[in-house]
């Protein structure tokens, strides 16, 4: 294989609010590196494993730092993450703050917890049905521009998930009070009194970062089982390049940015 015909694939997936996301991309080893594995064999296996063994069950890489944004905090791409300390500090960025400082960069998108929230149709039919009544439409029964804005966004939201649409509990208390109905009738007692209690609690929602997964035809992997040490390790090395050429053309393709 030639040193510049290393095939690549490549694709980019969204870690979105949960931080085991990131502390999973934090291990040196694949999920499959953890598996039972029995190493007892005999000494006529031993030659036979020994170059898979290597690829499986050999030393972890440490992560390793790609990018030149590093130097923002004051570190070098190609130096790795070789302690605890150091993977705070990965966790730190993840987190949208400075991992020397702490200080909050970028503040995390939050919402409503979702104990909050309830079902959007019980509250719709109501107030319809309280304006047929009274011969008005839902926006005048409601006296309020902005409860009549947001009994819209309900009704377009039902069109749009039916039954799957849920709305805080603060939102549609205040719909239901404005159209003169009690909300202890829309919902049931439990549900009401469990979304009023988290009514102040707020989740983190917002993105945490992109994983750009770069990786290589299964005759790659195979053909790094198959070789003595030397040449898989070159091997590894030469995919290692790879990435880092990648990682520096995609930092001059895209980019983010936020005030």
């Amino acid at each position: 294989m030639d040193e510049g015909e290393v095939g690549r694939v490549a694709w980019v997936t969204t870690l979105g609010p949960d931080a085991s996301q990131v502390d999973y991309r934090l291990q040196s080893q694949c999920g499959c590196d953890h598996a039972d594995h029995d190493h007892g064999h005999s000494a006529e296996q031993g030659g036979q494993d020994r170059q898979a063994d290597y690829r499986l069950y050999g030393a972890a890489r440490a992560v390793e730092r790609i990018g030149a944004g590093w130097a923002e905090f004051g570190e070098r791409s190609g130096t790795t993450l070789d302690d605890e300390a150091a993977l705070e500090s990965m966790r730190q960025v993840m987190a949208g703050r400075d991992p020397r400082t702490g200080e909050q960069l970028v503040d995390p998108k939050m919402a409503v917890d979702p104990r909050a929230k309830l079902a959007a149709r019980p509250v719709v039919e109501a107030v319809h049905a309280v304006a047929e009544a009274a011969h008005m439409d839902p926006g005048e029964l409601l006296g309020s521009p902005r409860l009549a804005a947001r009994f819209a966004r309900l009704e377009k939201g039902l069109v749009r998930d039916g039954e799957a649409h849920r709305a805080p509990v603060g939102e549609l208390e205040a719909i239901a009070e404005a159209a003169g109905v009690d909300p202890g009738l829309l919902w049931p007692q439990a549900e009401l009194d469990q979304a009023r209690a988290h009514a102040d609690e707020r989740v983190r929602v917002g993105n945490r970062g992109y994983d750009l997964v770069l990786n290589v035809p299964k005759s790659y992997s195979g053909a790094i089982a198959l070789a003595d040490e030397a040449t898989a390790a070159r091997l590894e090395e030469l995919y290692l390049e790879s990435v880092r050429e990648t990682v520096t053309d995609a930092e001059g393709w895209l980019a983010y940015g936020m005030a």
